[in-house]
């Protein structure tokens, strides 16, 4: 249009020469041409030709030189005529520097709009219908863009864009129905394309309905994003009626940069990704106001590092698959009891600083449990070490007691599935005419499997029971030891009760005093400590014995003087009941060692 002059422009209609004396008298305000915006065939006075528009914004003539304030159009429709155009029909300012703001407000654009690589300050669409969608691929402004409360058919692009100021688009409408365009090479239906997209105050999508993906792969946000109670994958045909479109995808933002905070709080629609990026301030995930238990069906957070607060709060737990996988969060504060159920939380690999609130381990357990068929050791590992940071060293080893348990558990699990296969797999060739394998083999395998479980259950419960899996090791000494010795004394008590017990040293059984009690009435044991011989000889106390003979490390020197004599049957019992007690003295005290010594965690089991 070079050297296009307003003369150029002939037959003004009622809304252009309205427009053009808006200019020539200077006036700085938006030229009202409507109130809202028109319908398709409007009246004269509400149509302006898209060719004038693009003539004005670009600096107009002497006559009608645009105000400081820019070019301010409502409720016109703006005419696509611009049959030169390899754009758009329509508004095409493709490379164009615009030295003044650019706000079409209210107004219906039938035909696509193109700012591609359009240096300017602002643009505002506020309130229009872009018809055909809007291409501002590599716009660079020095303030912002404004597209709240418009109605967008096809795909609003912002790749590669900068925007020194917000991009705001709440309560915008991207779901109308329009024949989709093919997917893009990578496979993707965009309805707002934003990758590499640079904005210095903040992208606000709130409120909003979104056919397809909106994608910010890469962009860098310096302010917050704001996904604030949109929803994604719905369809809006030409008579109102809203349905799901059938797409797979909502938000795409992986490897972005966030200077702020992130809101996906009441969002709904199919799956959505936020990976591997950096967010500078707080996340803010849940649902809270909306009705029923529809979130993001999948929310893909895996490897993005925050460096302030996750923020979760909801009203139930929804029915939503939300990965935290290798997730770095300074500080976790959430409804611990409304995360999804199962598999539908993954948290291997997260990485806490800090918990606010719900710091007890009872509902931490229950966050980390049935988290999939396979076992995952780190979040428990991690959970505790965060508790364990936090003070709350007993609530730390009450969660490591329940990661062994649920770790054994799983390795019993396991093995039993190696027997049910192996089993399965030893009745089908009985019955098919397959090869069988060698008998002895298969027996001796079925065998093996079936001795290593009973093995590990016991071995698993017993040292779940007595030293908690090798974190509470004093519990062998009120579990197992006292429990012993109170059992051994009154064994031992009973025995000597009834002169089941006799010297321990060869010589005293040798000595004559000895002997020649063997037939007194009051029986061997009250004969010979009635004897002057063994006045100097040490009593039998039954606690003493039990002790001694009990825990392997302390010598009382009971044990060597005496000893239960196997003659009657109540000294063979205490007989039988001494080697018990003298071994479960070396195992239970071996297992406090061990668990001193941190062997039988599981951090050592395979």
């Amino acid at each position: 249009m070079a050297g296009l002059r307003l003369a150029d422009f002939r037959n003004l209609t009622l809304a252009e020469a309205k427009l053009v004396k808006h200019l020539k008298d200077r006036k700085r305000r938006i030229c009202e041409i409507g109130p809202d915006v028109p319908p398709c065939s409007p009246p004269d006075d509400r149509i302006i030709r898209a060719t004038l528009i693009r003539y004005l914004a670009l600096g107009g003539c002497d006559a009608c030189r645009l105000p400081e304030t820019g070019l301010r159009v409502q409720g016109a429709l703006i005419a696509g005529d611009d049959d030169k155009s390899t754009s758009t029909k329509g508004i095409d300012l493709y490379g164009c520097e615009l030295n003044a703001e650019f706000h079409l407000k209210s107004c219906r654009i039938p035909d696509k709009v193109c700012l591609e690589m359009v240096r300017g300050i602002s643009v505002d669409f506020g309130g229009s219908f872009l018809c055909a969608g809007l291409d501002a691929r590599g716009l660079k402004a020095t303030g912002g863009m404004q597209v709240s409360k418009c109605r967008v058919r096809g795909t609003l692009s912002l790749l590669g864009a900068s925007l020194a100021g917000s991009f705001d688009a709440n309560g915008t409408d991207f779901s109308e129905y329009v024949k989709r365009h093919q997917a893009d090479i990578d496979g993707v239906l965009r309805s707002i394309d934003c990758r590499g997209l640079s904005v210095g105050g903040g992208f606000r999508l709130m409120r909003s309905k979104v056919a397809e993906a909106l994608d910010l792969t890469g962009a860098k946000i310096t302010g917050n994003l704001n996904l604030l109670r949109s929803a994604g994958g719905i369809n809006t045909d030409l008579f109102g009626v809203t349905e799901e479109s059938g797409a797979t995808q909502f938000l795409v933002a992986n490897r972005i940069t966030v200077s702020g905070d992130v809101s996906f709080l009441d969002c709904r629609g199919p799956a959505s990704t936020c990976s591997y990026s950096r967010i500078e301030g707080d996340l803010h995930l849940g649902f809270q106001s909306c009705d029923g238990d529809v979130y993001f069906s999948k929310l893909n957070l895996q490897g993005t590092v925050i460096r302030q607060c996750l923020k979760y709060k909801a009203k139930q737990k929804p029915k939503s698959e939300i990965d935290l996988r290798n997730l770095s969060v300074a500080r976790l504060e959430d409804d611990v009891a409304l995360w999804p159920d199962g598999l539908f939380l993954k948290l291997n690999g997260i990485r806490i600083g800090t918990f606010d609130g719900n710091a007890d381990a009872e509902s931490r357990k229950n966050w980390l449990m049935n988290r999939g068929d396979e076992f995952f050791p780190q979040p428990w590992e991690e959970t505790a070490k965060v508790l364990r940071e936090m003070g709350h060293g007993a609530e730390a080893t009450k969660i490591l007691i329940e990661k062994e348990r649920e770790q054994r558990k799983a390795r019993r699990e396991r093995i039993a599935q190696d027997l049910a296969i192996s089993r399965r797999d030893w009745g089908k060739s009985h019955v098919h005419d397959s090869p069988r394998p060698n008998p002895n083999q298969e027996i001796g395998r079925l065998l093996h499997l079936r001795l290593h479980l009973a093995l590990l259950s016991v071995w698993d419960c017993s040292i779940g029971f007595f030293v908690g899996y090798g974190r509470k090791p004093f519990d062998a000494v009120w579990r197992g030891l006292l429990p012993m010795l109170i059992i051994g004394f009154l064994v031992f008590a009973n025995a000597a009760g009834h002169g089941a017990i006799k010297p321990n040293l060869p010589q005293i059984q040798l000595n004559p005093a000895w002997v020649s009690c063997a037939e007194d009435s009051r029986g061997q044991l009250d004969c010979f400590l009635d004897h002057p011989d063994a006045a100097s000889y040490p009593r039998f106390n039954a606690l003493i014995y039990s002790l001694d003979t009990l825990i392997p490390v302390v010598s009382l020197e009971m044990q060597s003087y005496w000893i239960p004599d196997d003659r009657s049957d109540r000294g063979m019992i205490a007989r039988w009941y001494l080697w018990v007690h003298i071994f479960m003295g070396w195992l239970f005290t071996l297992l406090a060692v061990a668990g001193f010594s941190g062997l039988i965690k599981t951090d050592n089991t395979k």
